[in-house]
């Protein structure tokens, strides 16, 4: 019976026997496309990790730029420092020696002024009663005689006794005229003259105004009025040489004389101005002035 039933039932053939060819190329296909999903999984996988790695160059190269960013004034603070303290001392020493040269300049106008100011004081406290109005009296008397602006020494003082002695008798004079004439030697050996030549009536008028007994204000209302006396309108240049005046006759304060010079480096370099100095003046020497 089993042999009969072998038989009848038709032989089955397996699949690979009967479908050889086409199971080995639905094999490789198969291979092929797993090869080739490898293959797209490997080059991603590539891809990400470059992708990573050039993500992760950038990161440590900002990271390092912001690093050394972040270290370049700490690297150098010493040196900062030292930079800043050097520059410190530099600008003291630079006004310490501006100083010493400014205050060097002041001692030789004091050393060379031929009056103190309390020698100064005392002589107007001496000449109580010489008054602006009896100046003003001794001046006209002065421009009177000496029509052409210039007189001697010599002949100021005794145009100046004469006047006073006419006001209030001939005990009405100067008293410590010693100091002024201290004050006309000076001057008359920076002019290189002599007491008999003659100099400008407004420089020896200068001079007397160091014993008037008045305030600021009315001294130089006085000079202005010598100024008139002698040419009117004043003008700028006049103005410029009645300052050289006060600074020849001591009444000029030692600060006041001071001026910078060009030079600034290494340190600001001082010395005595002159009068064109002392009042600068963009416009003309020809310029009308008033008070």
């Amino acid at each position: 019976d089993i042999a009969k039933r072998r038989l009848l039932v038709p032989r089955q053939v397996t699949p690979l026997s009967r479908n050889y060819f086409g199971s080995i190329d639905n094999t490789t296909r198969a291979l092929l496309i797993v090869n080739e999903t490898k293959s797209a999984l490997a080059a991603r996988v590539r891809s990400f990790s470059t992708t990573t790695a050039t993500a992760t160059t950038e990161a440590a190269k900002e990271t390092k730029k912001k690093k050394d960013d972040s270290n370049l004034f700490l690297d150098n603070l010493g040196k900062i420092f030292l930079a800043a303290i050097a520059g410190v001392i530099g600008m003291i020493i630079r006004s310490s020696q501006s100083t010493q040269n400014r205050n060097k300049i002041r001692d030789l106008v004091e050393q060379t002024s031929a009056l103190d100011p309390v020698e100064i004081d005392e002589l107007r406290l001496a000449n109580s009663e010489l008054s602006p109005e009896v100046f003003r009296n001794i001046t006209r008397a002065l421009v009177d005689r000496h029509s052409e602006g210039t007189c001697s020494y010599n002949e100021f003082t005794l145009v100046t006794r004469t006047t006073m002695a006419h006001m209030k008798g001939g005990a009405f004079t100067i008293q410590l005229g010693h100091l002024i004439d201290r004050v006309v030697t000076q001057v008359l050996n920076k002019y290189g003259k002599s007491a008999d030549d003659p100099l400008p009536l407004s420089l020896w008028l200068t001079t007397l105004s160091l014993a008037l007994s008045s305030s600021v204000d009315e001294r130089i209302q006085a000079l202005f009025e010598v100024m008139e006396n002698l040419n009117s309108p004043v003008i700028f240049s006049q103005v410029e040489e009645m300052v050289g005046y006060l600074q020849d006759t001591c009444q000029l304060p030692p600060d006041t004389q001071i001026v910078p010079t060009e030079t600034k480096y290494p340190t600001q370099k001082w010395a005595r101005g002159t009068a064109e100095q002392l009042v600068p003046w963009d416009g003309s020497t020809k310029d009308v002035m008033d008070l």
